[in-house]
């Protein structure tokens, strides 16, 4: 390189440094116009590019860098940064490869490997090369925070613990070691130091949305219900679904209802959100509103709509059609899960008034019917939930110390399992009527002929629980939120009792639990 071009590409990474990309961009051209050292300012051009938000020019000067200079292991790293900023996982991790395989010690890729391959849910690879950075830079706090979450994901808590107090020894005023600390400790059953990490994240980052809902989450499973419903607000900016973008309210035009004392006369929309599960549970407030305002509306799931119509039929009006959100009577809307909030519910006085969903009689009748020759106690079981639900979820082979006992006849509740599981279990002597339950209602009437559910954290155990209906949940060890800590009962469904796991993921003494229970139990129809 002449001396004039090196004097003028550093200048370029000065102005880059500086973000001063116009300047950056016109040392460039004049580097690339002395064609000497192209490939380094057509790197830079990439990152120009890339700093602009203008993905696919960037990739496409960084593609030329590195046809002209393939052994650039910094041209590789760079190109992998751009390929992860725009979601193609899979060819930055080829790309940060290639660097490490130029140079071995490169820690900014051994950084951005564990990164992306955290990304592809591939912890175990991410951990090698996470371990590799910090062993070369033990001041990297980014290296230890993303070790710390390989290693969680590994279920090495300890040394999860070990890695993000390590980050915090070396940033202690970064958001994320708290943050990741704070899930973690929540997950392991520490509340206390959950919240106190979570509260000093968001200290630290007033207006930290993934703070506040991870914080809202610890305080809600803790029991501190009224701080819990004021900081879950932040579910619409800091969820998973929210990041995702998978969460906005439905309803912009209207003001939002918080509890306050409005005109009679008012109407108000109350709307759906979350899961089926979330809708069963939190539909207990709907009742609640009658003599609030002049008209309660609920635009509710398309499934549940036959059962909440029998159910709160006459003290609201209900629909699942979306045209319902802009009818132009209603004065005041809120989504459900804000209902809580809105009543100020703590843990003496959550709304626990159970039935509040009752089947149709005519529906009873009919499964009474099709289910009169099975014997009694008739046990229903829902073992899989949906997608979304995979760490609820067990596989049948969990339940077979259950199934084997010939003293009970079971039922199955799970539509959402696999075919092959809904076969494996009737060969198991399991009864599966799940394909003539078209929507909740169904689900509800079939519930109401049973003696027992068994359930994981599904729609299921909230149909029954809400249903009055004797419901034992099998809960994972981290649980949710709504199901507290080191409980065995739901101040939510007075009917419940909850087996949670000893472990994470062991599925075997949460369902040995079970067996012990049932032979203890009381049920009707045992001889």
């Amino acid at each position: 390189m002449r001396w004039g071009t090196a004097i003028v590409l550093t200048k370029a990474l000065g102005h880059f440094h500086k973000g001063r990309f116009d300047h950056a961009e016109a040392a460039c051209r004049a580097a690339l116009a002395a064609t000497v050292d192209t490939a380094a300012a057509l790197e830079l051009m990439g990152l120009i590019a890339h700093r602009r938000g203008q993905a696919a020019d960037g990739l496409l000067w960084l593609a030329r860098a590195l046809a002209m200079a393939p052994g650039r292991p910094e041209t590789h790293s760079n190109r992998a940064a751009l390929l992860l900023a725009t979601g193609r996982v899979e060819d930055a991790i080829a790309g940060l490869i290639s660097a490490l395989a130029l140079q071995p010690d490169f820690l900014e890729a051994l950084r951005n490997l564990g990164g992306a391959l955290l990304k592809e849910g591939d912890s175990t690879r991410a951990r090698a090369a996470l371990a590799r950075a910090v062993a070369l830079d033990p001041s990297d706090s980014t290296a230890w925070l993303r070790l710390g979450v390989a290693s969680a994901h590994l279920e090495r808590f300890v040394e999860a613990a070990r890695c993000f107090d390590s980050a915090l020894a070396i940033e202690p005023h970064s958001i994320w070691p708290h943050f990741h600390l704070g899930n973690l400790r929540r997950d392991r059953g520490d509340l206390i130091g959950a919240i106190t990490s979570l509260a000093h994240a968001v200290s630290l980052k007033p207006g930290f949305a993934q703070g506040e809902f991870s914080l809202s989450l610890s305080l809600l499973m803790s029991g501190r219900l009224p701080e819990g419903w004021r900081a879950y607000e932040s579910r619409w900016r800091g969820s998973g679904d929210a990041l995702a973008g998978r969460a906005n309210k439905r309803v912009h035009h209207l003001p939002e209802w918080q509890g306050e004392t409005v005109a009679q006369e008012a109407r108000l929309l109350v709307y759906k959100e979350q899961g089926w599960g979330d809708n069963i549970m939190f539909a207990r407030y709907v009742p609640l509103l009658k003599n609030r305002v002049a008209e309660i509306a609920y635009y509710c799931p398309v499934p549940l709509e036959r059962l909440f119509a029998r159910s709160f039929g006459s003290d609201a009006t209900l629909s699942s059609d979306r045209q319902f959100l802009r009818e132009p009577r209603f004065s005041h809307a809120v989504p459900l899960l804000s209902l809580p909030r809105a009543f100020n519910t703590a843990l003496n006085d959550v709304p626990a008034q159970v039935p509040y969903l009752t089947p149709l009689p005519t529906d009873v009748a009919l499964w009474r019917e099709r289910l009169a020759g099975l014997a009694r106690p008739r046990i229903g079981i829902a073992w899989v939930g949906g997608t979304a639900l995979t760490l609820r979820s067990m596989f049948l082979a969990a339940l077979h110390p259950l199934l084997a006992r010939r003293d009970f006849s079971w039922v199955s509740l799970s539509k959402a399992a696999s075919p092959e599981e809904r076969a494996a279990a009737v060969r198991l002597g399991m009864v599966d009527p799940m394909d003539s339950c078209r929507d909740f209602a169904d689900t509800a009437a079939l519930i109401a002929c049973l003696d027992l559910v068994i359930s994981i954290d599904t729609a299921v155990a909230h149909l029954a629980g809400a249903m009055a209906r004797p419901v034992w949940l099998l809960n994972r060890f981290e649980s949710d939120w709504r199901w507290l800590r080191g409980r065995t009962d739901s101040p939510w469904y007075p009917t419940m009792r909850i087996f949670s796991q000893q472990r994470s993921g062991d599925w075997g003494s949460a369902v040995d639990a079970v067996g012990r229970a049932l032979s203890a139990a009381d049920l009707e129809g045992r001889k």
